[in-house]
């Protein structure tokens, strides 16, 4: 039994090494699971589930890799990839703030450069159609961030981050074209400031959504809550 055992571990790190090479066989890898879970439930050895729980895990694992390498390929070639991180987003509360998962720990995201309206003590005007809108496009799914410099973290301990969906499409981007947010909060970290403020502007000039009220949005300032009443 113990023989076998040595045997299947071998095979496995050797298919687990594969993943180094061009071509990964997740297949092979869940293939060789399932083949050595089925042998523990005959011989009844603790040993082989454990060795079968392990083969199942390196096959996830390494289907993670080859996906997070796929969309890596389709992200803007600004993005700084040593400093990509992929997130599970479990709900969004407004449009600039949403909880996560990233490196297996929860975590709350706050999107760098722009701004939604806020819904605590409201809502204002467009901030439930701006949280709506961000958790149709990534809620329950997996995302990639780009952290911000320095240590990525505001004084509330969020994670400030550009975010991407698997399409290669930046999040802040695709909302200010929807006039759903504003930029604002420029501090150190500009990267991608140009291309929003362009975003932003495609919105202001069809007047759509915070722009469609006069006076209540502008460039890097507070919303106007006086504007709606006017």
């Amino acid at each position: 039994m113990k023989k076998l055992i040595k045997t299947l571990i071998v095979f496995l790190s050797i298919t687990i090494l594969s993943a180094c090479s061009d071509t990964v066989d997740v297949q092979g890898i869940q293939e060789l699971a399932d083949k050595v879970e089925q042998t523990g439930e005959i011989v009844g050895s603790k040993e082989l589930e454990e060795l079968s729980d392990a083969a199942g895990n390196a096959a996830e694992f390494v289907g993670e890799i080859e996906n997070l390498t796929e969309v890596l390929t389709k992200l803007p070639d600004e993005v700084n990839e040593d400093k990509v991180v992929t997130a599970h987003i479990e709900s969004c509360y407004d449009g600039d703030t949403c909880k996560a998962i990233v490196n297996g720990k929860k975590e709350s995201l706050r999107f760098l450069l722009v701004d939604s309206s806020e819904i605590k003590g409201g809502p204002m005007p467009f901030a439930e159609e701006a949280r709506d809108y961000l958790n149709n496009l990534v809620e329950g799914k997996e995302i990639v961030l780009e952290l911000g410099k320095g240590n990525s973290r505001d004084k509330y301990d969020r994670l400030l981050v550009y975010g991407f969906l698997p399409t290669g499409e930046n999040i802040q981007e695709t909302m200010l074209k929807e006039g759903l947010l504003i930029v604002r909060y420029i501090y150190e970290d500009k990267k991608y400031l140009d291309d929003y403020i362009a975003a932003m502007e495609q919105a202001k000039k069809a007047k759509i959504g915070v722009w469609s009220i006069p006076g209540y949005a502008g460039y890097d300032r507070p919303y106007n809550i006086e504007a709606v009443s006017q």
